[in-house]
């Protein structure tokens, strides 16, 4: 599990870094260059497309993220009311419907990438084949489903014990 969850991890800050990386440069660019210079080339809607497209990679692998320090919005009121072993069954059968979820919206998302690059579709601004960005649908899925069945392992196992609260202790 331990390997599992360093080569995730990798991948996140990967993706978060560059990501971030892109949507600095390019706003950056169109505000400097576009604005203060006018130079026509750092125009603002490829700016826009980039951030845009950028910022889909880094929320689904933020989400991540946040799973695994379990920083996700919750709902605690049950939480708050059960013992502890009550909790950790309700934690662990949440997880592992959570990773339900994420791995069958992957098969949807893998459908709608795959009929994006059937039918050639690119982007307006930036003009590459939208398949590129619309991948981050199945891969924020997969990466949700994986964190999620981690966490749901972990819980089994009496890991991680959450409180009431929502921290991880």
């Amino acid at each position: 599990m331990k390997f599992i969850e360093s080569i995730i991890s990798a991948v996140e800050t990967v993706v978060i870094g560059v990501g971030l990386l892109l949507m600095a440069g390019a706003l950056f660019a169109q505000g400097v260059l576009g604005e203060a210079f006018h130079l026509k080339m750092f125009e603002w809607s490829w700016a826009l497309e980039l951030s845009k497209y950028s910022m889909v990679w880094v929320m689904g692998a933020g989400a991540s993220v946040a799973v695994k320090q379990r920083r996700h919005m919750a709902v605690d009121a049950l939480l708050l009311a059960l013992s502890p072993g009550a909790r950790r069954g309700l934690l662990t059968f949440v997880w592992a419907i959570s990773c339900a979820i994420c791995g069958a919206s992957a098969f949807p998302a893998v459908s709608y990438v795959l009929q994006a690059r059937q039918y050639g579709m690119a982007s307006e601004a930036l003009g590459f084949p939208v398949w590129y960005a619309y991948t981050a649908m199945p891969f924020t899925a997969v990466l949700l489903c994986v964190r999620f069945a981690l966490a749901a392992v972990e819980e089994a196992r009496g890991g991680a014990v959450v409180s009431p609260a929502g921290d991880a202790k």
